[in-house]
Parts: C-alpha cells; sequence; structure tokens
C-alpha cells in the first residue's frame, strides 16, 4: 500500500502542482497510513511462528507487525499535525518524504539480512534529513539539518564499515547464517566480528541519540519545526531500536552486552544530570530522550526474554507519551512564534486547561508515577536488570528517575501555577481555539485515555507482547 502511495504521489505532484495544494496530498497521505494499519493488524495472526521470504531477506512477525503498525500511527499523526489548518503553504512534498521515512522504518523492522537493515536505514536517514531542512528561510534550521546530515552519513560509514568487517569474517550478511555461524565459534572483543560488531551498534546508536554519540540531538531538536523535531524523536527510535533488538539476539555475545551496559549508564546519567540546567524546551525533552534511550539500551544489553518484553513495551508506551506532548506543545504554540522556553508554557492552563490535563499526565508516565503506564515500563526493565545482577545499572537507574523527575515536575509546576513570564501573542481567537484540528484533540484525547485506563487492564497489552516475542 505504501509502494502504492509513491507512485500516486510521484505522478500527483508533478501534474497537479498548481491545482491541488499540500492539505489534499496530507489527506491522501493519512488515509494510505490508515488502510496500512488496518491491513498490519489484519495479519498479525497470520505471523504465527514468523514468515520468511525472498531468501529470507525479509522476515515477518508479530512483533514486526506490531512495530509496524506504531510507525505506520505515528507517521499519520505526524502529517495530520503538519499544517493543521489546511493551509496550502506547506510543502507538498512533504507527504511524499514522510511516507518513504515510514517505508524505510518499516522494511528495517522487517530486514533479516545486514545489507537491507543498512539500505532501509539509509532509506529512512534520506528522508529525515529532508524534513529537517523543510523550514529553508530559517538559517538555524539549515544549519541544524546540515549537521543532522553530515554526522548522518558519519554514522552510516561506521555501519557499512562493519558490515564490511563481518562479512570477511563470516562469509555472509544473512542475520540466519552468522548466527548459526557466531553460536560455533568464540568472538573475542580484538577479533574481525567483534570489531565489526563495534562499528554496527555506534552507529546506530549514535542514530538513537546514545551517550556518548548524543552531542547532536540537542542542537538538531532545538533548531527544527515542532512536528520535524516530533519526527526525529519517534520513527528512527521504533524502528532501529527494533533492529539492534534483532541484531543482539543473533549475535548474543559477552563483551557485546557489557558494552551496551556500560553506554545505557552513561545514556541515563546525562540524560538526567544534564537536563537539570536546561531553560529552553526542547533541548530539555532532547536529554529527557537520551535518558529514556538509556533505560531501552539496558534492555538490550540484558538480552533476556523478561528484557525483550520490557523493551518492546517502554518504546511503545514512550512513544505514545511523547507524541502527546509534541502534540499539546504544538497546541500551545501562536502562530508567530513557537515555544522555545520554558517560560513560554506559563498560563497554559489557563488558556488550554483540557491540553494542558493531558501534558501532565503524560509527563506523569514519563517520570515513571505509579500506576500509569509509565511506571510499568520502568518497573519491567528494573526487575530484569535485578534479575540478571546488574545491580549497579538498577541503581543508576532509580537515582536518575529521581533526578529527572524534578525537571518533569518542574515542567509541570509551570504549566500549572506559573502565571507571569513572557507572553504569547493572543487573538479572541487564539485564547479559546487551540492550533490543532480536531482530529488531533481526538488523537491526544484517545492517547490520555489509554496512559490513564492501561490500569484496569494492563495484562492484555502485555501478553500480546510476549505472545509476539515467540514468533521472533
Amino acid at each position: 500500500m505504501l509502494l502504492v502511495g509513491i507512485v500516486t504521489f510521484s505522478i500527483a505532484i508533478p501534474l497537479c502542482y498548481n491545482t491541488v495544494n499540500a492539505f489534499h496530498y496530507t489527506r491522501l497521505a493519512v488515509i494510505i497510513f490508515i488502510i496500512s494499519v488496518v491491513e498490519g493488524v489484519s495479519i498479525i495472526n497470520i505471523c504465527d511462528g514468523g514468515i520468511s521470504i525472498y531468501c529470507s531477506l525479509v522476515f515477518q512477525s508479530d512483533m514486526t507487525v506490531i512495530m509496524e503498525v506504531l510507525l505506520f500511527i505515528v507517521g499519520s499523526i505526524c502529517l495530520m499535525t503538519f499544517n493543521p489548518k489546511g493551509s496550502s503553504e506547506s510543502p507538498r512534498e512533504y507527504s511524499l518524504v514522510v511516507i518513504f521515512s515510514v517505508i524505510g522504518g518499516s522494511m528495517i523492522l522487517s530486514s533479516n539480512d545486514l545489507i537491507t537493515i543498512y539500505l532501509s536505514t539509509e532509506l529512512q536517514s534520506f528522508a529525515l534529513y529532508i524534513i529537517a531542512a523543510l523550514s529553508r528561510d530559517s538559517l538555524r534550521s539549515v544549519q541544524a539539518s546540515v549537521k543532522y546530515f553530515i554526522l548522518g552519513a558519519w554514522s552510516s560509514a561506521f555501519i557499512l564499515l562493519g558490515v564490511g568487517i563481518i562479512y570477511t569474517s563470516t562469509g555472509s550478511t544473512s542475520l540466519v547464517s552468522m548466527s548459526d555461524w557466531i553460536s560455533s565459534t568464540s568472538i573475542g572483543p580484538f577479533s574481525n566480528a567483534g570489531l565489526g560488531l563495534i562499528f554496527i551498534y555506534s552507529g546506530y546508536l549514535f542514530k538513537v541519540s546514545a551517550a556518548p554519540f548524543h552531542n547532536w540531538a540537542p542542537d538538531v531538536y532545538q533548531n527544527t519545526p515542532t512536528v520535524v523535531t516530533m519526527m526525529l524523536i519517534t520513527l528512527p527510535k521504533v524502528s532501529i531500536i527494533t533492529a539492534l533488538f534483532t541484531i543482539t539476539n543473533k549475535f548474543i555475545n559477552t563483551n557485546v552486552m557489557y558494552a551496551l551496559l556500560v553506554v545505557s549508564v552513561s545514556s541515563i546519567v546525562i540524560g538526567a544530570v544534564t537536563g537539570l540546567v536546561q531553560t529552553q524546551l526542547r533541548r530539555l525533552i532532547a536529554f529527557s530522550t537520551i535518558n529514556h534511550v538509556g533505560f531501552i539500551v539496558l534492555c538490550l544489553g540484558l538480552g533476556v526474554e523478561s528484557s525483550s518484553n520490557a523493551l518492546i513495551f517502554y518504546v511503545l508506551q514512550y512513544s505514545l507519551s511523547t507524541i502527546i506532548i509534541w502534540i499539546s506543545i504544538i497546541a500551545y504554540e501562536s502562530g508567530e512564534r513557537p515555544v522555545n522556553y520554558l517560560s513560554d508554557l506559563r498560563q497554559s492552563f489557563s488558556k488550554y486547561s483540557i491540553v494542558t490535563f493531558s501534558i501532565v499526565i503524560s509527563l506523569f508516565s514519563i517520570i515513571g508515577l505509579p500506576p500509569i503506564v509509565g511506571f510499568i515500563a520502568k518497573m519491567g526493565v528494573l526487575w530484569s536488570s535485578v534479575d540478571e545482577g546488574a545491580y549497579v545499572n538498577f541503581m543508576v537507574a532509580i537515582m536518575s528517575s529521581v533526578v529527572s523527575a524534578s525537571y518533569y515536575l518542574k515542567i509541570i509546576k509551570i504549566i500549572m501555577f506559573d502565571g507571569g513570564g513572557s507572553k504569547m501573542i493572543e487573538t479572541p481567537h487564539r485564547i479559546r481555539i487551540s492550533n490543532i484540528s480536531p482530529l488531533h484533540a481526538y488523537t491526544i484525547s484517545t492517547g490520555t485515555a489509554f496512559i490513564c485506563l492501561f490500569i484496569l487492564d494492563s495484562e492484555v497489552l502485555i501478553n500480546s507482547i510476549e505472545l509476539s516475542l515467540l514468533t521472533i
């Protein structure tokens, strides 16, 4: 369905450039994503045990289908959020580029070969480079996109170098063949295969902004449009983290696990401590993202079934909470000036009380307050670390959660109780009408309801994740 959408957009955009505005392309792309979601849900039961096609280049399991459905939902939300009032000023190519990005992410999830994973990653990355540079009139946005492109190309070179080194050792790039080879061979930290794994993990950890490969993230997130920042935070992490999960399952190696545990500690600490001194909202959320990536990498480093369940569940709930927060920020923004500083969120409760309630609930979920869904996700990660004896990671995660909670509570304090500060540009309409469409209001309310009502029957989703992992 996505390929049909690409062909349709490639033909329609040049032929109808002066007659059809960007809003109609956005509607068509959203319909394509919705149909893809329905198709994905309908084939979940068909993938029982997993399906390999194209000589095992592609492997489809229940878990990959679930993550693909999440990608399609995130893609449709990003499309609907961009220029929500339907103005024709947005680039017509935006919908096509978003579809390319989602297709790349979907191919990453289903790939069962290192070369296929690399090519899919590049397809997604090139689309994100273009999206990051959509605001061509903004010098800061162009600088951020160039920085993102150069450093992204550097990380891609590391990945390709690692794939080449592993190919010289194993004679194959198939994950199935290399898994069989590794099970019968001891991989040392200084062997060719071990060196190749280091390069591959370094490249992919850069793309998800894990420490110490995180320096690009705050600058890029700060200088790109809000909806683009939402895409950069959610889309690559869903697909690449799932790919790392697949690679880690195939390359179970003690040295790799120890390295991932070290990366998780550094990400958790840097994200929690550095976020304390931030006054710019997007930089703060960037370091918050680094902190949560540390929790996800901790699940990868443990490499057991319980941590696998915790990883998938953590990615799902974090993506949902993050999307709600970013859509709420778009609602706070006036037409003339975005929300850049924490002080710009003052008086938000008096203007958008319902949206403020949603963002507060999402922040509570990210903090991990019981009994919201975020608490269950963090508890799963911490419980897995205790079971595996990773007590250092457990203590660091506990302390960082307390530290990071302070700046989340600071945001809530500013939103709910601070009445002064910088004034947002107001009109009689903008006081009562948010800067999002009714469809986005439904998205925020549905996501918030899921976060709140999950505590009533949490076993359904958790059991579904456990069953989907059995197909890997």
